[in-house]
Order: structure tokens, then sequence, then C-alpha cells
């Protein structure tokens, strides 16, 4: 949980650096890539690299349209030997979970903010 909580911060935390970059509008990282996972600007350029540990699944949506709208985004980490899933978004300071009960990975979030996970609890 340690871990999937620092990818979490660590991405929340780099994203505002990384505004002024065309972003894809979802990125999906599975468990099993266990390598660098570029997150692909519009030029084809990687913006931000992540490097997941083994069995961890992550997935980051973020607006698109102007640059600031692609400061707006939410993204989500599992771990398979887990099973909640924590998520957070630009707008809110709060990190939720929320059980899941399958082993697979994370699908992309459907809101680039915190509405994503409104159902979810606050930690």
């Amino acid at each position: 949980m340690k871990k999937i909580m620092l990818y979490i911060m660590v991405l929340a935390l780099s994203v505002p650096l990384l505004a002024g970059a065309s972003f894809s509008q979802s990125v999906t990282v599975g468990h099993a890539a266990n390598q660098a996972v570029p997150i692909i600007t519009g030029s084809g350029n990687p913006g931000a690299v992540v490097s997941l540990s083994k069995n961890v699944s992550l997935a980051y949506t973020t607006d698109t349209g102007t640059d600031f709208e692609q400061q707006e985004y939410s993204l989500g980490a599992y771990h398979t030997s887990g099973d909640k899933e924590y998520g957070t978004a630009y707008d809110t300071t709060i990190i939720k979970w929320n059980i899941k009960t399958d082993k697979v990975d994370l699908a992309a979030q459907t809101e680039s903010d915190s509405s994503e996970y409104s159902a979810w609890t606050s930690m």
C-alpha cells in the first residue's frame, strides 16, 4: 500500500510541472509491464515516464483541449495482491479508496476530476 500511495502522490505532484505538454486523454499501464512506460505528448515525445513495481496497475486520465484544461486529471493505482484501489484528482487533496474484487488491471477513468471517485471512501 505504501508504494501505491507513493505513486499517486508523486504523479499528482508531477502533473502541474508537465502541464504545458499535450498528454493523451488516458493512459493505462498494466501490472505485467514491469518497465518504464512513457506518457506520450501530442508531439510524440514523452512528457513523463512511469516505472511501476511488479503487480501494480496505473490509470491516468486528463482533459483534452486547451493547455489549462490539460492540468485537469484523475489517476488511480492498484496492486494485485491487495483488494483496494486508490485514486485522486487535480481538484482535491484527498486520496480515496475502493474495494476491487477482480485481480485485473485498472481501466481508464471516465472523468478527469474528483467526480470519478464520488462513491469511494476518503482516507
